[in-house]
């Protein structure tokens, strides 16, 4: 399942669309006081109680409180927070978890049910647990079409495993990938063979690092911050990937945190093994353009060239795969 946040590219998480944070709504027993309360609640609040009474088998219960929160929130976004709640729970609960996605995409105009890219992977993934590969398929099919991008997520999704023999399947990503690729060259400020902007950048404690030093070698380029989610889901991937191509990949990472932070003790904390250089205000912008969004990721080769980008958060399998082919590339 995934989770992202305010932009595309950023936040891209196998968790729930929602994670609902509030606690539980404490309903009082009276009319009157009810009346109150559902007057003041929070959808969240409102989202919770319903699943709430759902599990306890309260199904009239639920069936009120959620009529009610359509009443006074949009349909689409109760039912969509509906739908977050049932896959938060252990086990999730893949069938009511359906259901509320279905009732919210009935609520959301045929025309703009497409901006909803991480709804239909999630509904992918369910269908594919509820053993339906007919309707995942098609739901992945939607995923692709509205953000080939999620490709990247595909193939080592444990949820869609039993989607992997079907008919139309690899063709289906092997289109998504090629139509990625195309994508993620506008979202690179430095363009495919243009060089990198050099840079000279001192890291925790106090070393400088200038990217003219590493011609020759391959680069991996990650920019980051400790506040950022997807930044922080994929720095394990990442670790593992510096680990593993030690002497062959140099990987170094550019904090854009505020220069208080004590971006020391996270990376202690995360077992950071690659190089962590603090922005001078200069190149992260160089490199991350106007939007700034993050994490990204420059893949430089030999002679200091861009050729190769992650937008947003990605598995390992996708900075693998973007290695292989600069390295493909460089041995023609």
């Amino acid at each position: 399942m995934l989770s992202f946040g305010d932009e595309k590219g950023d936040r891209m998480r196998k968790v729930t669309l929602a994670a609902l944070a509030a606690a539980a709504l404490a309903l009082a027993a009276t009319a009157a006081e009810e009346e109150l309360e559902l007057a003041t609640a929070s959808l969240e609040d409102m989202v919770k109680a319903a699943r709430g009474a759902y599990r306890a088998g309260e199904e009239e219960r639920y069936a009120e409180l959620v009529e009610a929160a359509a009443a006074k929130f949009e349909p689409a976004d109760v039912y969509f927070a509906l739908g977050g709640e049932f896959l938060e729970e252990e086990p999730p609960d893949f069938a009511m978890a359906v259901r509320a996605y279905e009732e919210a995409m009935r609520n959301v105009e045929p025309s703009e049910r497409l901006a909803y890219p991480e709804v239909y992977y999630n509904m992918a993934c369910s269908y594919a647990r509820l053993g339906d590969a007919g309707k995942s398929l098609d739901c992945l099919r939607a995923t692709l079409e509205a953000e080939p991008r999620f490709v990247r997520y595909v193939r080592g999704d444990g949820d869609l495993a039993s989607l992997r023999e079907e008919e139309g399947f690899e063709e289906l990503l092997a289109h998504a990938e090629e139509e990625a690729e195309e994508a993620e060259v506008e979202y690179m400020t430095v363009k495919p063979d243009e060089p990198a902007p050099d840079f000279a950048l001192t890291d925790l404690y106090g070393k400088e690092y200038r990217l003219a030093d590493f011609r020759g070698s391959i680069v991996v380029l990650n920019f980051w911050a400790t506040w950022c989610p997807p930044c922080r889901q994929e720095i394990p991937d990442l670790i593992e990937f510096a680990r593993d191509h030690e002497g062959e990949v140099v990987v170094l990472s550019v904090t854009v945190d505020d220069p208080t932070t004590d971006v020391a003790a996270f990376a202690a904390e995360y077992g950071i093994n690659y190089p962590i250089l603090r922005d001078d205000g200069e190149t992260a912008a160089a490199y991350l353009g106007a939007t700034g969004g993050i994490p990204q990721t420059y893949f430089l080769d030999a002679e200091g060239r861009a050729q190769g980008h992650v937008y947003g958060s990605a598995p390992r399998e996708v900075f693998e795969a973007r290695l292989a082919r600069l390295e493909s590339a460089a041995g023609e």
